[in-house]
């Protein structure tokens, strides 16, 4: 059953790394399309790892599951957070390159909010040509900034925390809830 586990959690990952990469410059690309990619990447792998976590402590079936969702939403907040630091980290900071999705036409949600809202801002920039300049890069970022994208973004990740926080509830583990608390803090 964990291979079978392992294998739906793979195939999962790479539906969301070819859903991204379909998606890839892509003007109508929205927040339904942004989930669907990190549910199937990010989330998977962090589902799975806190699935078979629990079945190696031999936690019954429902808590397996429990914990299953836990890192699902884990994954999700963490995806979500490396997407704002995009936008707020310097690289030094980070040991990785900033704004590489959005180089390589992957929009992530601080952009999909603000484009949603305010697509006669943000179409006409992401309309140019591509590979994008630098300037354009940073006048994207500007904006996202601007328009209150980092903000929004948090407070999305926050939902996913409080979704996390309930299912903690379910499980009843305090020794797990102060270590998934400190975990979070960590990802923000």
């Amino acid at each position: 059953r964990l291979v079978k586990r392992n294998v739906e959690a793979m195939r999962n990952v790479l539906r969301g790394e070819l859903n991204q990469k379909a998606n890839r410059f892509c003007l109508d690309a929205n927040l339904l399309a942004y989930f669907k990619t990190i549910y199937g990447k990010t989330g998977a792998i962090f589902g799975l790892a806190c699935f078979e976590g629990a079945k190696a402590a031999n936690l019954s079936n429902k808590e397996c599951h429990i914990a299953k969702r836990i890192g699902y939403h884990l994954g999700v907040i963490f995806q979500i957070y490396d997407d704002i630091l995009d936008y707020t980290a310097n690289e030094s900071y980070i040991h990785k390159p900033t704004m590489q999705d959005l180089i390589e036409g992957v929009y992530t949600l601080p952009l999909l909010i603000v484009k949603k809202q305010y697509p006669d801002v943000f179409l006409p920039l992401l309309e140019r040509q591509k590979p994008f300049t630098n300037e354009t890069v940073q006048e994207i970022k500007t904006l996202v900034i601007k328009y209150e994208g980092i903000e929004q973004a948090k407070e999305c990740a926050e939902r996913y925390i409080a979704h996390l926080e309930n299912e903690l509830d379910l499980l009843n583990c305090p020794e797990l809830t102060r270590v998934l608390q400190v975990v979070i803090k960590k990802i923000k």
